[in-house]
Formats: structure tokens, C-alpha cells, sequence
């Protein structure tokens, strides 16, 4: 039997053919997308009697009450065909209308778990061919299949795993909430400004608002670090997932005119994540391009802490957003930038929410590192399960 070059051809070779048996995708799973009912993203609902699954990160994605062609041959499997997520499925569902697979599995549960097949494919790595489809190098798969004892123990196991995850996963996300819940509470609806506090625009808070640099230098192996929109991530600027350089000389040219500093606000004013604003915490020098404005806050009137939950306050967020130029493209010019207009609290109170905005991004970097350990945990188990080395000699023969 041909094993796919995307699966560990080696591991699956070594394991002992009396305990585990090789299925080839055609005769464990069947594609069952035309057998369910598809929804339209513009259909979906945030509240229903019936959940919606698309491709999306999301694990549901909007909801029906409409019960009219609910699918509930259960579990089942849905796959990204664009963007290669997997899901596992146990309650009567509606698909999302594009580039969703729905797997069925052919045997019973009593031969073959069907999560068992899940948490096999998520080892899986399939090649990235941007926004294409990859359901035929999924149907490539050979699953190695041990007795449903060892199974059960494998999916109990990797069950327990992720639940740990999805705890602190659920304990960061509560801390987001939190941070947005104490900025509505100390400053108020900043689109209603019902505490009626001044208003400024940008211009007259900052010290210097610019942009980096609008011709792209030479990248370089090593040098200065240079950033784009791309660096600035939910977490913050990451200059580690996708480095990029600049020569000394290419540098000391841009950052005389654009000099990012801690404690600075990075805005992003070019392409789909316009808009979103980050804290620099690094006190080293880096160079920018001008898909990113650099907004130094007069430290006596706003506090970075404050300007940063300010502009990406949703109602805010969607306030500035809306009102950018360009086509395909949109951006936010940095005279627009110049004109945002800034409700203005008393620097003492905004001092106060910075420091317990901090305090709180302190647990929180506790909690993301805790949860880096456990999935770097949990991924080592669900090699070593695959490969047959999460139980000794002793367990299979006795499962």
C-alpha cells in the first residue's frame, strides 16, 4: 500500500502489522458535502436552534432555526477544502455554502472511532497552495488503524489533553473580555462619549504622527530588524514568526525620519488589517515600511495604553474604518490620521487603566505561556500515539 509523502512514511513502516492495519481513505471515509444542506455566510445568524460549520478558524460560525435539510448522520468530519481546517462534529449541523467537505465515516464506531480519524488527520501535513483546493491531497491519506481498545485510549488521552487547552484558552479569553469590559466602564461608551470628556484631534495629543518608509529597501540575511503591517499581531509587534532585515545603512536613513521607541503607538494604515493599533514594547531601534504609521502620544495629555484601547474600540474601530480611500485596497492616510477625533479623559484616570491594563497583560502572558507548554505537550502525544508509542508492549496486549 502507497503511504503519502505527507505523512511520516517511517514511523508508520515500523509499526507491528499483527496490532495495527493500514485503510486507505477511500475505504474509511466518504464524502458526504452533497448530502447536507448549505448555508450562505450572509444567511448565517449569531443566535439559532442550529449550528452552522464552515471553513472558518471559528468552530461554528453562525447559527439557522430553520431545521429544513439539517444533516444528523453523526459524527462526522468537516474539512477546510481552502483553508485545510479540520473539525470533529457529534450534534446535527448545516454546512457554510463554500469549499466545505463533510466526511462521513464507512465503518461503525465498534471498528473505527470516527474523533480516532480526526485526531489522526490533524497530524497531517498537508501543503499550503493559498486559495486553492487540497481535498485531493487529503484523499492521499493511508490511516494506521490499531483495535478499538487502543483506540478508545488514544482519543481518551488526546481528549483530556485538549480540554486543558481549551480551559486556558477560555482563561486568556475571559482577561481580553475583561480589558475591554473596564475600558467601557472607566471612560464610557467613547462613541456616545457619555461622560462628555473633550475632544481632540489626534494631531494635538501627539508629538509626531508619520509613517515608515514608501520605497521598500533590500532585504538582508541579518542587520536591523524591518517590519510591516504583517508584524503587528493580536498579541503585539512579533518580529520572531517572520523576520525580516535591513542593512545598517538602509536603516539609519528610514529611522531618521521614523523613529519607533517604547512606549509609541504602531498603527496600521494599508491593506485588510487597517486600522488596528499596537503598543511598541522593545526599547531596540527597527525600521518601518508606510504600511505602518508611527503616533508618539504627548505623554501629559494621552496615555499610549488609553490611545491604543481608544482606536481599536470597536465602535471606533468601525467609525474610522469606514471613511478610508483606495479600491480593492483600503488605506488611512496619514492626514486622516492626523484627524481623528480622541475623547480626552483626565490623564490621572487614564494612568490608572494603564496600569491596570498592564497588570492584567502580565497574567496573561502567564497564561500564554502555560498554554504554549500544553500544546507542545499535547502535540508530542499525538505523535507518539500515532506512531505506537503511547502505550508499552503490556497495555496493547492486554487492551
Amino acid at each position: 500500500m502507497i503511504i503519502s509523502k505527507y505523512q511520516d512514511v517511517q514511523s508508520i513502516s515500523k509499526l507491528p502489522k499483527s496490532e495495527w492495519q493500514l485503510i486507505k481513505f477511500e475505504d474509511l471515509l466518504i464524502d458526504n458535502s452533497k448530502q447536507a444542506s448549505k448555508i450562505k455566510k450572509g444567511s448565517y445568524f449569531e443566535e439559532g436552534k442550529f449550528p452552522i460549520i464552515d471553513q472558518g478558524k471559528s468552530y461554528i460560525s453562525g447559527y439557522t432555526s430553520s431545521s429544513e435539510g439539517l444533516y444528523e448522520e453523526i459524527p462526522a468530519i468537516v474539512f477546510g477544502d481552502h483553508t485545510r481546517v479540520l473539525k470533529y462534529v457529534d450534534f446535527p449541523l448545516f454546512l457554510g455554502a463554500d469549499g466545505v467537505k463533510l466526511l462521513r465515516n464507512k465503518k461503525s464506531e465498534e471498528e473505527v472511532l470516527t474523533k480516532y480519524i480526526y485526531y489522526y488527520l490533524c497530524t497531517i501535513n498537508l501543503p499550503d497552495t493559498g486559495y486553492n483546493r487540497h481535498f485531493k491531497y487529503l484523499k492521499e491519506i493511508v490511516f494506521p488503524i490499531p483495535n478499538i481498545s487502543i483506540q478508545k485510549k488514544i482519543v481518551q488521552v488526546l481528549d483530556k489533553s485538549h480540554e486543558t487547552i481549551n480551559k486556558r484558552k477560555a482563561q486568556i479569553e475571559a482577561l481580553d473580555q475583561l480589558t475591554q469590559s473596564v475600558f467601557v466602564e472607566m471612560f464610557g461608551d467613547p462613541i456616545k462619549n457619555n461622560k462628555g470628556y473633550q475632544t481632540e484631534k489626534l494631531s494635538n495629543l501627539s508629538n509626531k504622527i508619520t509613517d515608515g518608509t514608501h520605497h521598500s529597501p533590500p532585504s538582508t540575511e541579518e542587520g536591523v530588524p524591518y517590519i510591516t503591517a504583517k508584524h503587528l499581531r493580536e498579541d503585539g509587534l512579533d518580529f520572531y514568526s517572520n523576520p525580516t532585515y535591513v542593512s545598517k545603512d538602509e536603516h539609519k536613513k528610514i529611522y531618521a525620519r521614523c523613529n519607533p521607541e517604547k512606549g509609541d503607538v504602531l498603527y496600521i494604515k494599508d491593506g485588510v488589517t487597517t486600522g488596528i493599533a499596537r503598543i511598541n514594547k522593545y526599547d531596540f531601534q527597527f525600521s518601518m515600511l508606510s504600511s505602518l504609521a508611527l503616533i508618539k502620544p504627548n505623554v501629559s495629555r494621552i496615555n499610549s495604553y488609553y490611545l491604543v484601547y481608544y482606536l481599536n474600540n470597536q465602535g471606533v474601530f468601525n467609525r474610522i474604518t469606514n471613511n478610508m480611500s483606495g479600491g480593492a485596497i483600503k488605506r488611512l492616510t496619514l492626514k486622516k490620521i492626523n484627524q481623528i477625533e480622541v475623547n480626552v479623559p483626565p490623564i490621572e484616570l487614564q494612568n490608572q487603566f494603564s496600569k491596570y491594563i498592564q497588570e492584567i497583560e502580565q497574567k496573561k502572558l502567564i497564561l500564554k505561556q502555560g498554554e504554549k507548554l500544553l500544546e507542545n505537550n499535547y502535540n508530542s502525544i499525538m505523535q507518539r500515539a500515532f506512531k505506537g508509542e503511547l502505550f508499552t508492549q503490556e497495555e496493547l496486549l492486554n487492551a
